[in-house]
């Protein structure tokens, strides 16, 4: 193990952790700001993997509102797009049997597209345009990780696993292609080191 000079470790480096004294600056793709000459070359998979991957799995029960907050739009944009690579509409025209919400079905592992249609309106719409879950559907959110369905019906009640939902995000994440993030409305902005 490396030491400072002061007889602590030196932190790990990456490009996360700047080596001299400057802050990462973002940016919209291909702009680069006045003053930021130093761009950093991150790789697609390094950013979702830091931006998004890192602090997913840091998620424990207690965070399962935000850990929803996050995963959501992470499949949103994935649904938008399987929908272009299809050369379907990627609007998101819901109804329970529509392509968003049949492709977020088979990215929650699931055929029941009329549970995530009604979990996306009052989950998706609430949490994102309200903080909190829209308070027309009777649910249950469990804390398990491994081993459950992303959610489960019984009767009126739906039972959903938000670790288990973040475990199908994160491998979603870790396969889709870089176009994804990069040939998109919403691109990936590039990173440059500010100081």
């Amino acid at each position: 193990m490396n030491n400072s000079t002061d007889g602590g470790p030196i932190p790990e480096k990456s490009w996360y952790t700047p080596t001299k004294p400057a802050e990462p600056c973002y940016t919209s793709h291909d702009v680069q700001t006045s003053g930021a000459p130093n761009r950093v070359g991150v790789s697609v998979g390094d950013r979702v993997e830091n931006w998004f991957i890192r602090p997913l799995l840091s998620f424990n029960s207690e965070d399962v509102f935000v850990c929803l907050m996050v995963c959501l739009p992470l499949i949103e944009k994935c649904v938008r797009y399987r929908l272009r690579e299809q050369g379907k509409n990627d609007e998101m025209d819901f109804s329970a049997d529509s392509p968003p919400i049949r492709e977020a079905a088979s990215l929650l592992q699931t055929r029941d597209t009329t549970t995530v249609y009604n979990l996306w309106t009052a989950f998706r719409n609430g949490l994102l345009h309200r903080a909190m879950v829209e308070s027309d559907i009777d649910y249950i959110l469990r804390p398990e990780k491994t081993g459950v369905p992303a959610f489960k019906r019984a009767n009126e009640k739906v039972t959903i696993y938000p670790l288990a939902i973040r475990t199908l995000v994160v491998d979603m994440l870790r396969n889709a292609p870089g176009k994804m993030w990069t040939k998109d409305r919403c691109p990936f902005p590039e990173i440059y080191r500010i100081g």
